[in-house]
């Protein structure tokens, strides 16, 4: 129950619902108290004012779901396996209103003589003219056969509104490519398109997530207790 749960830590014994999470409930989600984004008092679960974004977000999933046989084979010719093949991948997804964030992450790695991103990056367009700009510069885009005339996801970009709208979208459809990256058997670094490299990360994160499930980037935010940034895990 509620009361439990807050005292729960680790992992959970059974895998979390939405009813059984509480994501708004500031007793157990520790950021929460100082996120006016997220916070609310009439319903911890989300149902009561977030249904409609629940039932979009599971026809996000279903629509990646049954286009995910022609994804896989896509991601084994992209980035082919074995004794010299790629170990490792970059993912991340990004709409028209990111397009210029991610191509100064792009331009910055070919700047810095760390890589060609094109090599290691899958990235999963959610409008039209952003798929149509990465394919013209080469990059691994995910064609957008998964969308529908009823399930689109917003050019915009809104700033410091990461959980709700198209960011949200974005971070659903991620979140779907990383699991499959993952199934497939690669490393893979699951990235926000705000961010610049000066090295190839890869040495030192294949090297320091061995016997580990996972890294992520140590972030504390002055606004809440959170420590880590998941634009780089």
């Amino acid at each position: 129950n509620r009361e439990r749960a807050i005292i729960l830590s680790g992992f959970p014994s059974e895998p979390l619902t939405i009813d059984s999470a509480f994501l708004c409930d500031e007793n157990i989600q520790p950021v929460l108290p100082n996120n006016k984004e997220c916070l609310c008092d009439k319903d911890p679960t989300c149902r009561a004012c977030f249904h409609k974004r629940i039932e979009h977000n599971e026809n996000l999933r279903s629509a990646l779901a049954a286009t995910e046989l022609q994804r896989k084979l896509r991601l084994r010719k992209w980035f082919p396996k074995g004794k010299r093949g790629i170990k490792s991948i970059i993912v991340s997804a990004v709409n028209y209103g990111q397009l210029y964030l991610f191509l100064n992450w792009a331009c910055s790695c070919i700047e810095n003589k760390v890589f060609d991103p094109r090599e290691y990056m899958w990235i999963v367009p959610t409008d039209i003219d952003t798929y149509t700009v990465l394919k013209k510069f080469g990059f691994n885009a995910e064609p957008l056969g998964w969308m529908t005339n009823k399930l689109h996801v917003s050019k915009k970009y809104i700033p410091f509104k990461a959980n709700v709208g198209a960011h949200s979208d974005i971070n659903n459809v991620i979140l779907a490519a990383t699991s499959l990256g993952l199934q497939l058997g690669y490393h893979v670094l699951m990235m926000d398109v705000d961010v610049v490299f000066l090295r190839n990360p890869f040495p030192v994160l294949e090297k320091a997530v061995a016997r580990r499930d996972f890294l992520g980037m140590h972030a504390p935010r002055v606004d809440s207790l959170g420590f880590i940034n998941t634009g780089f895990i």
